[in-house]
């Protein structure tokens, strides 16, 4: 029987996609005492935080990752969501700019450029973004029904 962190890790993230995200937090927790360094358990932990809507704690271990591994896309970009989250939009409009210089063809990068307009008051700009975002991946459906809240029938 595995019984390493990485085993636990697994564990982790199936219950946090069964939806027992408290439960999930506890082992993550643990395979970090088990592991201080393994640095895949801090993301799957801030995104679980997230979930938990503890951003702070999922700002700092996302924090932690990105210096650790500046390279590191994913986790910088769920930096960014984070500070978008946490109404934190000075940040979250540096970091998704950077990211979409990086990436400019990642359809999630848009639709959260699409979100900050929203939360700035620009309309205009937020539906730019999310016509963007679907010109990327026309399957985007977020980004369709950010449209069609912002009254652009059939989400267009």
């Amino acid at each position: 029987l595995d019984t390493g962190p990485e085993s636990h890790l697994r564990y982790g993230v199936a219950l946090a996609e069964n939806g027992f995200t408290k439960a999930a937090d506890e082992v993550f927790a643990y395979v970090q005492q088990l592991k201080p360094g393994y640095r895949d358990v801090r993301v799957q932990r801030a995104l679980n935080l997230i979930t938990l809507n503890q951003l702070g704690a999922a700002e700092a271990l996302l924090l932690q990752e990105t210096q650790a591994r500046p390279d590191f896309y994913e986790a910088r970009r769920e930096l960014a969501i984070t500070y978008l989250q946490a109404r934190k939009l000075d940040k979250a409009a540096t970091t998704l700019r950077e990211l979409q210089q990086q990436h400019p063809r990642d359809p999630v990068i848009h639709f959260h450029q699409g979100l900050l307009s929203l939360y700035r008051n620009a309309p205009e700009d937020a539906a730019a973004h999310f016509r963007d975002t679907l010109s990327l991946d026309p399957e985007f459906q977020p980004a369709r029904a950010e449209l069609a809240a912002l009254g652009y029938p059939s989400g267009l």
